[in-house]
């Protein structure tokens, strides 16, 4: 199996250098949706080849300006990688949610609060506290720059709460 995706990977990285992105593109897509059948597919380099699918996919969205793309992606990664480490998980979810914040443009707040949102309920759904920290914050943030000062204050002071009861323990 891990032959496997590192080849196809390999192949949509040469296929981004011939900008043939679309078949790149399909590639990735094939790479993010595999599906391990047990626990002994799930080794290091099946773990590298998702994760590099999902940032170079990023990647060709974000150089293509395909905002909605890569917010769909974010939202598609989420249970499909649940059988990876919890770590390697957030980290691929924080960088492709940073990423959609740099996204240039106008009008983007909408579309990335509705993702704050999905992804927070995931990670409330899966317990993950450190990720759905992160991303409570970020959220805060962009309700901030919303001049919607009482949500994010909201937020905020749980945030606050959260972290005096952790560090307590």
């Amino acid at each position: 199996m891990a032959s496997e995706l590192t080849k196809k990977l390999k192949e949509g990285l040469e296929l981004e250098d011939d900008d043939k992105a679309g078949d790149a593109i399909q590639l990735y897509e094939h790479i993010i949706k595999f599906t391990f059948q047990d626990e002994d597919d799930i080794d290091d380099d099946t773990i590298r080849a998702k994760e590099q699918a999902a940032y170079r996919l990023a990647g060709i969205f974000f150089s293509k300006l395909l905002f909605d793309q890569l917010i769909d992606l974010t939202k598609e990664i989420l249970p499909k990688y649940k059988d990876l480490p919890q770590s390697k998980t957030a980290k691929i979810i924080r960088t492709l949610f940073d990423q959609a914040l740099k996204f240039p443009g106008r009008n983007r707040n909408e579309p990335l609060i509705e993702l704050s949102k999905f992804i927070i309920d995931w990670c409330e759904r899966e317990s993950r506290s450190f990720l759905r920290m992160k991303i409570e914050n970020k959220l805060a943030e962009l309700l901030f720059k919303q001049q919607k000062y009482q949500d994010s204050l909201k937020i905020l002071n749980k945030l606050l709460y959260e972290l005096k009861k952790k560090d307590d323990k």
